[in-house]
């Protein structure tokens, strides 16, 4: 499906405006362009037609993802599991609101059906947000009968179990279905308590800038603030090789996903 840019929804003739100016990489809440200041085109699928540029990001600008992370997790960790709730329920909320601005935009950068995204992998991104929302909630850990025999007479041993945030996450998303994979990676991190860097596929970036515009509205802002979306052209080169992560997921291709998890990784205790 082609769309003709001047017929896009002014909302998004304002976004991909903005865009154009370069500020594609969202750090800490904030827009900004890449340390470089390097670019890199996104396409039309159907016709190959540019449709804007978006921020390439390198080693420093996903250093500078990292770190804004790490300095939002201590109070994202220890905001209350209804408090999490509330900004992901707010988050579904927005992209109710916003479901035929987001599809123009994944169907732009996708191609796949307009009917597919609006009617399909949107409100798909909606209820795991909605569902993650209530597992927030829900977090709880065990309490385990000892079989071990030798406490004193009269005394029992018990074990317990408590689920604690693993820290930072680095989310790499493909680009196949740009919202609905990006939500069944930060929803269930950002319910647990993580904090997350997002790497999405630079083929279909305008629905995950879309989206990350979205959470820096009233009531998600702190969604924006510690989801810190990073790209680059070649991430698998630099992701393993930086001292923050506590969890990197596998990503969709085998070959990436390799380069990712074969090299030696530190992991933070925090």
């Amino acid at each position: 499906m082609t769309f003709d840019l001047a017929s896009l929804c002014q909302g998004n003739r304002e976004f991909l405006a903005r865009r154009a100016a370069g500020k594609g990489l969202l750090i800490g809440g904030e827009w900004t362009e890449a340390a470089g200041g390097a670019t890199f085109a996104t396409l039309d699928p159907a016709t190959g037609t540019e449709t804007g540029r978006i921020a390439a990001a390198g080693a420093d600008d996903v250093a500078a993802a990292v770190a804004a992370a790490r300095a939002a997790l201590p109070g994202w960790r220890a905001t209350l599991p209804v408090e999490r709730a509330k900004v992901l329920w707010a988050i579904a909320d927005i992209l109710e609101r916003e479901i035929d601005a987001l599809a123009e935009l994944e169907t732009l950068d996708q191609g796949k059906p307009l009917f597919i995204g609006r009617w399909a992998e949107i409100p798909g991104a909606i209820n795991q947000f909605r569902f993650f929302a209530g597992q927030a909630m829900a977090i709880e850990g065990n309490t385990i009968e000892s079989s071990i025999g030798y406490q004193p007479p009269g005394k029992q041993m018990r074990s317990w179990t408590v689920r604690e945030p693993v820290g930072v996450v680095a989310a790499i998303v493909p680009w196949n279905s740009p919202l609905v994979l990006t939500a069944m990676k930060l929803a269930p991190a950002i319910a647990a308590g993580c904090t997350v860097v997002l790497k999405p596929a630079e083929d279909t970036l305008s629905p995950r800038c879309g989206w990350a515009n979205c959470c820096r509205r009233p009531g998600c802002r702190r969604a924006s603030s510690m989801s810190s979306p990073a790209w680059e052209r070649r991430p698998a080169r630099r992701l393993p090789v930086i001292p923050a992560w506590t969890r990197l997921p596998s990503p969709a291709r085998p070959r990436r996903g390799g380069r990712c998890l074969m090299p030696p990784r530190p992991i933070s205790s925090g």
